[in-house]
């Protein structure tokens, strides 16, 4: 039986953390000047929480970058980068880039990119996603995990079923 590499895997989290921490920071001080002309993008910035379960349960925290988040009447979109832990016996952690574009608010689809590592070894998978929005602050989806590496974690499974939460300035 494996043991548990505690100090190794909370240091590759707080790696990622610090390194989220730091790209939401410069993204906020960036979209919020007041100085800045008319012809700047305006983005919102924020943080988002998921829970979703791919065969295990797993949980998800990380910075958001979108447009129209929380508007009912035009389409939003954002990015998020984001740490999964998937909670098993040996826990798997992750970086995750999702790319999301909701049609009205209500219906839309997601594209993640995320690295599964544990012990060394890496499971990268693509998930696209459909998902079901309360105009990008909330929104249930679901997807397929497409493996891309050589190395397949057997805790994670092909479908993937979660909730995501965005709050944002």
């Amino acid at each position: 039986m494996n043991r548990l590499n505690i100090p190794a895997l909370l240091k590759q989290s707080l790696k990622i953390a610090l390194t989220l921490c730091l790209l939401h920071l410069s993204f906020f001080s960036i979209s919020q000047d007041s100085k800045i002309d008319s012809t700047h993008v305006d983005f919102q910035t924020g943080f988002s929480f998921e829970v979703h379960n791919t065969k295990n349960f797993g949980m998800s925290f990380g910075g958001v970058l979108g447009k129209n988040i929380g508007n009912k009447m035009t389409s939003n979109y954002f990015t998020g980068l984001y740490v999964d832990v998937l909670f098993v016996d040996q826990p798997i952690v992750a970086p995750r880039l999702k790319i999301t574009l909701n049609y009205l608010g209500f219906f839309g689809a997601n594209l993640c990119f995320a690295n599964y590592y544990r012990d060394g070894l890496n499971d990268f998978r693509i998930s696209p996603e459909i998902n079901f929005s309360l105009f990008g602050r909330a929104s249930v989806f679901v997807g397929y995990n497409v493996r891309v590496s050589k190395h397949k974690f057997s805790e994670i499974g092909d479908y993937k079923l979660g909730l995501n939460i965005n709050l944002t300035h």
